[in-house]
């Protein structure tokens, strides 16, 4: 029958290796998560950026590229002042919606490249699996049971 000072010991060990697994865990996680969230992140940066664009990034520069615009068909072509303000304005409005998509497309491509945590999840399946197995070997071996010699015991708990 073990010795009572082995089992305190036995629980000594256990009780910091699980502050070992834990923090190990912990900083696992924030290194796999960090990426993810920083492309999360950057995607909903970009597709701020867009709606930005979509609804109107700048008066001033949407009038100007419509004045352009209206400018170059009254140079080019004989239509009213007015039908070259209206063509203008819509030449511009279809400028800055392409902007927008194309935007919206690289928020897009952002967003979807992030990936979820793939280490962390499997890793502490492992370390519960451990801890479990170690749990039970230890009553076990508590319990007088003949089947477990202490030599079974998982690298965890030596």
């Amino acid at each position: 029958m073990p010795k009572r000072t082995d089992i305190a010991e036995l629980v000594s060990r256990i009780t910091t290796d699980l502050r070992g697994i834990v923090s190990d865990e912990i900083a696992l996680a924030k290194a796999e998560i960090k990426p993810a969230l920083t492309r999360l992140l950057t995607g909903g940066a970009l597709f701020i950026g867009a709606v930005v664009l979509a609804l109107g990034a700048g008066a001033l520069t949407w009038l100007g590229v419509a004045a352009a615009f209206a400018w170059l068909l009254a140079a080019q072509t004989s239509l009213s002042v007015w039908a070259c303000v209206l063509l203008g304005l819509v030449c511009a409005i279809v400028l800055f919606l392409l902007l927008a998509v194309m935007l919206v497309a690289l928020g897009y491509s952002r967003i979807k490249s992030a990936r979820a945590p793939e280490l962390t999840p499997a890793s502490v399946r492992q370390s519960i699996a451990a801890v479990q197995q170690g749990v039970e070997r230890g009553l076990a071996l508590a319990e007088g049971d003949s089947d477990v010699s202490p030599g079974d015991q998982p690298d965890l708990l030596r």
